[in-house]
Formats: C-alpha cells, sequence, structure tokens
C-alpha cells in the first residue's frame, strides 16, 4: 500500500510578518515537530497556497514515490529557501523573504 503524504511534508501555519528591512520580510512559521530541521540543513521547500485558497492540493506520492501534483487551480506554488532561525522549543521557523513589488511569494 503507497503513503498517502509524504513523510517530511509538514502543514505550517504563519504565526507573525515583520519588515526587516525595506526590501526584506522575515515570515514566522509555526508547527510542532521540527527537529528533523536541526539534522537534515538549513534548507525547506515551501509549497504556497494560491491566493484566496484556504485548502490547497498538496501533491501526494505516486505509485512510483514520485510526486502526483494537482493540474487545478488548487495547486501550490513551490520554492526552495534558507531557514533564518530555527526555535524547537517555540516550534518555529524564521524564513527571510526579499521584497520584489508585489510579484513575489513574500511580498503578497
Amino acid at each position: 500500500m503507497g503513503l498517502s503524504q509524504f513523510p517530511n511534508f509538514r502543514e505550517m501555519t504563519v504565526e507573525r510578518m515583520i519588515d526587516v528591512t525595506p526590501h526584506m520580510r522575515r515570515v514566522t512559521l509555526s508547527r510542532s515537530d521540527l527537529g528533523r530541521h536541526a539534522t537534515h540543513g538549513p534548507y525547506l521547500m515551501l509549497f504556497a497556497p494560491p491566493e484566496g485558497i484556504a485548502k490547497p492540493k498538496w501533491p501526494v506520492p505516486g505509485e512510483d514515490g514520485l510526486p502526483v501534483w494537482s493540474a487545478d487551480d488548487r495547486r501550490p506554488q513551490v520554492h526552495a529557501y534558507t531557514v533564518r532561525r530555527l526555535d524547537l522549543e517555540a516550534g518555529t521557523i524564521d524564513v527571510d523573504f526579499v521584497l520584489h513589488g508585489d510579484h513575489g511569494l513574500g511580498s503578497r
């Protein structure tokens, strides 16, 4: 029987956003069970739902283990980011976004 979700996938909540500089925004994400980020490197793949969509269709493992993506308008945007700060006790991760007007994920 195949997996219904990738084992390292974590749905997170945006806790706060702070503009660090006029061109840099720090977003704090929260979730329990973030210990893997302390041992598996400072990067994460961020899957962001399309604007106005509360429940996107996250990718699921296919029979071959590769992601199966939704073809409709609920498909999330995917970007790689460096973790700026990890607080295991608080269950938070800070990620910095360069602001590119209203076009970038962190700007919106």
